[in-house]
């Protein structure tokens, strides 16, 4: 009897023929994938590793960053399962692969990037053909210096100044420790750090301001999360006075030179002269209504202020030069200078000198006395130092010093 295949019986070997030709030839999406960044994956027969490339870099710092991966034949149906993401040390976490179409992937993180590389590799199954395991594509987040600045200055002489540090992602509790500061020769020394927002930082100093430099770095640990390396050196720079500047109340008539009583190395001292009054006659006054030896004789730099102290403790109801200049006060904003005195000799003479802040041609008096008769006082149109009766009506200028 003649033996015939039923219909069902052919498909079945159709079938397993079908099965049997695809499994020889290697033309299936299987293979082990289970070892990263390797060939393991490799199926014989197939073409050559899947090509991918990128344009896309993720910069330091950046937040959530996504990347797009360019390669062909994608599957619309790609799964995270489908993909070996290595972020190293990054501080990335892989969260998502969305196929944007047949020859783009787009792939998502979460986090903010810190340097490191990142790899990629697709496995076969990431395709909708016979295709290899993919190339290894390396993506590296650069190192970047974190950048510190301020728009605040610190004037001379400022007391106690602060400033205000704008940055990136400043830790909130950093402090000291997660500081250079470098007060150089301004007599500051740090005192406080003031976390205001991962954006601002306050820096506090105590002292008086010197001219000089202060230089600030913030270390990596000033940073959250730490930064790859310590920050840019930010200077503030603590001007240094000029003759008719305007300062403490009045101007800077005199700045104290190496060798002058009251000079300091790397700081600035000298004298501040009050503005002048619209008419000096108004300031007019005498030295002292008697022919008393008064023993204020002292002529030096630096000796003004403790004359004048001494000729009001010796006539206290007197409104004289020396009183005129003691009860002398200027107020600027907020502050007010009370320290004035009249000038000695010499200080009277730094002020002929440099003629800041507009003398009349007459005569001034100093707190120098000569003898119980007379005092010293100055002639501004040239005439030079005049030995003058103690109770004649000279013109009086206040100064003080800083």
């Amino acid at each position: 009897m003649k033996s015939t295949l039923s219909g069902k019986t052919k498909f079945i070997w159709i079938a397993m023929l079908i099965w049997s030709f695809l499994f020889l030839s290697g033309c299936t999406n299987s293979g082990d994938d289970s070892n990263p960044f390797d060939n393991s994956g490799y199926i014989n027969n197939l073409p050559a590793n899947a090509e991918i490339t990128t344009d896309s870099a993720i910069g330091y710092g950046a937040h959530n960053p996504t990347v797009i991966i360019r390669g062909s034949d994608f599957k619309h149906s790609i799964e995270d399962e489908d993909v070996i993401i290595d972020v190293g040390e990054t501080g990335l976490t892989f969260d998502a692969l969305i196929c944007v179409s047949s020859t783009e992937i787009r792939i998502e993180f979460t986090g903010k990037a810190l340097p490191g590389d990142i790899t990629v590799q697709f496995k076969p199954r990431a395709f909708t053909i016979g295709k290899n395991i993919s190339n290894i594509l390396m993506m590296t987040v650069p190192s970047q210096t974190p950048v510190i600045s301020s728009t605040d200055s610190i004037p001379f002489g400022a007391v106690n100044p602060s400033v205000l540090i704008t940055g990136t992602d400043f830790a909130h509790d950093l402090g000291a420790a997660d500081l250079y500061v470098d007060a150089g020769t301004t007599s500051l020394t740090l005192s406080t750090i003031n976390y205001i927002n991962s954006r601002q930082i306050r820096i506090a100093f105590t002292g008086t301001a010197s001219p000089g430099t202060v230089k600030i770095q913030a270390k990596k640990s000033a940073f959250q999360p730490e930064a790859a390396s310590a920050s840019n050196t930010l200077k503030l720079t603590v001007p240094s006075l000029a003759l008719g500047d305007r300062y403490g109340g009045g101007t800077v008539a005199y700045i104290f030179q190496s060798g002058d009583p009251g000079f300091v190395e790397n700081e600035q001292h000298g004298l501040i002269v009050a503005d002048p009054p619209g008419n000096e006659s108004e300031r007019s006054r005498l030295w002292h209504n008697a022919y008393v030896l008064s023993g204020v004789t002292a002529t030096a730099l630096g000796t003004g202020k403790t004359n004048t102290a001494s000729i009001v403790a010796l006539y206290p109801a007197e409104d004289n030069a020396a009183r005129f200049c003691a009860d002398f006060s200027v107020t600027e904003g907020t502050v007010t200078y009370d320290d004035w005195f009249l000038p000695s000799k010499d200080e009277l003479y730094k002020l002929y000198e440099t003629r800041v802040n507009y003398f009349e041609d007459g005569e001034y008096w100093s707190s120098s006395e000569i003898d119980a008769t007379h005092a010293w006082g100055f002639v501004f149109s040239g005439f030079g130092w005049d030995i003058r009766i103690k109770n004649g009506i000279e013109r009086v200028r206040p100064v003080r010093y800083f």
